[in-house]
């Protein structure tokens, strides 16, 4: 392509795929299950910052403890004990 005929390729540019474009993709049910998965992250999402703050108020000898169980979780020779 020759720069004026790139330059007129690109001008229209992408269009861009609104949030309207999506809900009318996925249908009314498709639509619901979003909302209820975007309600279901926002709550995950709280509660990961509430976890977060909770981990980082722990005193010095609690975290030690906190520290030593994820290692040994974390651990590849681990023994899971149904």
């Amino acid at each position: 392509l020759t720069p004026e005929e790139a330059r007129a390729a690109y001008r229209g540019g992408p269009a861009p795929v609104t949030r309207a474009d999506i809900e009318t993709a996925l249908g009314e049910s498709g639509a619901v299950a979003m909302q209820r998965l975007e309600a279901e992250l926002q709550s995950l999402s709280d509660e990961s910052r509430g976890l977060e703050t909770l981990g980082a108020s722990l005193s010095p000898e609690q975290r030690r403890w906190r520290d030593l169980a994820h290692a040994i979780f974390n651990l590849k020779e681990f023994v899971y004990v149904k």
